[in-house]
């Protein structure tokens, strides 16, 4: 697994200008991480849409992910909105 960072954009309801942020995402590829992103309650109910997506690496060194115990949480739960 490795980790992405998902670009991405909504409207929020009755809004004209569009709202941005970034989410990070595990998958084996980047095609996988949009579908995971898709897949994910908040996204699909705000219809957010993907502006971009890229490999988190770190001075040249990929990230490998292994599985844990930590609940997926929610930008809300993490003290912003989306």
């Amino acid at each position: 697994m490795k980790l992405f960072l998902v670009h991405y954009g909504f409207y929020p309801q009755g809004e004209i200008w569009e709202q941005h942020g970034v989410v990070h995402v595990a998958a084996p590829s980047a095609a996988e991480a949009k579908k995971a992103f898709k897949a994910i309650d908040w996204v699909k109910a705000k219809k957010a849409h993907v502006d971009g997506i890229v490999e988190v690496r770190v001075d040249g060194y990929g990230i490998e992910l292994i599985p844990g115990t930590s609940p997926q949480a929610e930008p809300e739960r993490l003290g912003f909105s989306v």
